[in-house]
């Protein structure tokens, strides 16, 4: 990362945008008592220093420090941080925070941790949790260090806390508006946290295509027992906030439409036994994008979510969504790709919705719902300069 330091307001500015920049020249001209034309001198000015920024990137190796538990590792908040470096050149340094005993055994962790006396320039956390394991530790805070909230995982009396531990940081970053408003209500302050939505591989997400595709030898097996071309989808693993009671209430209640649970921890739901219309299958990213693609319509009925990142996913796969008003939902969702629907809704009103849903497949299937919005690069340049 390319660091100019020029004093208060701007002691460690990141000169990346072009934006940034602009507001920078803009400051110091009206700092020197330049007055009239400063657009004009200010984008002269803009276009020599943002080519010696460029210059300056070019010879200087670009690096971030992460903050993870084990437990992200290749998994969703593991993939955030790797892939959104990735797609702006940024080397990452990924430091692996131990937590509980099962993680303690990895004595180059939890040596890593306790040497660590002062956070690295340029730190970012992802996940709350992580941030507030370091804090106990208490080691010091950089003046850039950025935490990633995924969604309140806290009974409410304990909200206070992990907001005086997030405050701390010099940015917040959330999932949703939904979640800034939440920390905002809560005695964050305002302007510190702000929405980062999600991210997606256009190379691996993208409408259906015209021509029979293949999914290679030994996963036609597990999608052999899929009887009837149409199928409503449901992603994730088996977790009360997925709300499995209602998803189950759903597909009794609709016999003549065939729904796939991609996921794990379902099959141990009694009330997935004896269901026709349903299939199971155990969780195979391999598998996830065909299954996105070939879907009639998404659905969740989810409780709580930081995301969720199938929404997006299913946009991208041209496959409208039925989704709760949960996570980004409701500020992603367009007309055009679904319907956002409350909560606490029975399965006789998400019925209603499904058919209108079903019905859309046909109309939007070779199209990218997200119209290309949402990439890795987007996501990299807001989470790290």
């Amino acid at each position: 990362m390319v660091q100019v330091h020029l004093g208060p307001p701007y002691r460690s500015a990141t000169l990346l945008r072009y934006g940034d920049l602009a507001q920078l020249v803009e400051h110091l001209l009206c700092k020197q008592g330049v007055r009239g034309s400063i657009p004009l001198v200010s984008t002269i000015l803009v276009w020599f220093l943002n080519c010696a920024v460029k210059v300056l990137a070019m010879g200087t190796q670009m690096r971030q420090t992460v903050f993870l538990f084990p437990s992200h590792r290749n998994w969703i908040l593991h993939a955030i941080a790797r892939e959104s470096a990735k797609s702006i050149n940024l080397d990452l340094d990924e430091f692996w925070v131990p937590r509980g005993k099962k993680d303690s055994f990895n004595l180059k962790n939890t040596y890593a941790l306790w040497n660590l006396d002062k956070l690295p320039e340029n730190s970012l956390f992802i996940h709350q949790d992580v941030m507030e394991l370091v804090l106990t530790k208490k080691k010091r805070l950089h003046n850039e260090t950025r935490v990633y909230f995924t969604h309140n995982n806290r009974d409410l009396s304990e909200v206070p806390h992990i907001i005086s531990v997030i405050g701390k940081a010099s940015r917040v970053f959330t999932q949703n508006k939904q979640a800034v408003d939440f920390l905002e209500s809560n005695g964050l302050p305002k302007g510190l946290a702000s929405p980062i939505y999600g991210a997606i591989d256009r190379n691996i997400f993208f409408p259906k295509l015209e021509s029979k595709e293949t999914i290679g030898i030994g996963k036609e097996k597990l999608l052999q027992e899929l009887p009837l071309k149409e199928f409503v989808l449901i992603v994730g693993d088996c977790k009360e906030r997925k709300n499995p009671k209602a998803i189950f209430d759903v597909v009794k209640a609709n016999p003549s439409v065939f729904f796939v649970i991609h996921g794990r921890g379902w099959e141990r739901m009694t009330q997935a036994q004896g269901l026709k219309n349903l299939k199971i299958i155990q969780f195979n990213f391999s598998l996830h994008p065909f299954l996105m693609r070939n879907a009639q319509t998404y659905l969740s009925l989810s409780i709580l979510e930081g995301g969720p990142y199938p929404t997006i996913e299913a946009m991208a796969s041209g496959t409208p969504v039925l989704v709760t008003d949960t996570g980004w939902n409701k500020e992603l969702v367009s007309k055009e790709a679904g319907f956002v629907i409350p909560t606490d809704s029975d399965h006789s009103f998400v019925s209603n919705y499904l058919y209108q849903a079903l019905e859309m497949k046909k109309f939007v299937q070779s199209s990218d719902l997200l119209k290309g919005r949402l990439t890795w690069k987007d996501m990299g340049y807001n989470l790290y300069c």
